[in-house]
């Protein structure tokens, strides 16, 4: 008897293959969530050099223009552009 539950379990279907498909079902999920992240990350990224060039831009207006009228003899003085952020 013992000798015919042998023979069952062993007609088994074999498991070989099982994590690559697994892997694979995974795979365009993790990467997506991947992407997200870098997306993020970027968004960020962009947000705060956007900030940052505004606050910069106003600081300039504020401090160094002192006469902002039309007339096209008045040089406005030269802005130092450099990023010190």
């Amino acid at each position: 008897m013992k000798h015919f539950f042998y023979r069952q379990n062993s007609k088994r279907k074999d498991e070989n293959g099982q994590s690559a498909l697994e892997f694979a079902l995974i795979l365009p999920i993790f990467l997506l969530i991947l992407a997200m992240i870098l997306d993020y990350g970027w968004l960020f990224y962009v947000k705060m050099g956007t900030e940052n060039a505004a606050r910069n831009a106003a600081r300039v207006a504020c401090v160094e223009y002192t006469d902002v009228s039309q007339n096209p003899l008045v040089k406005l003085p030269d802005v130092d552009v450099s990023s010190d952020y």
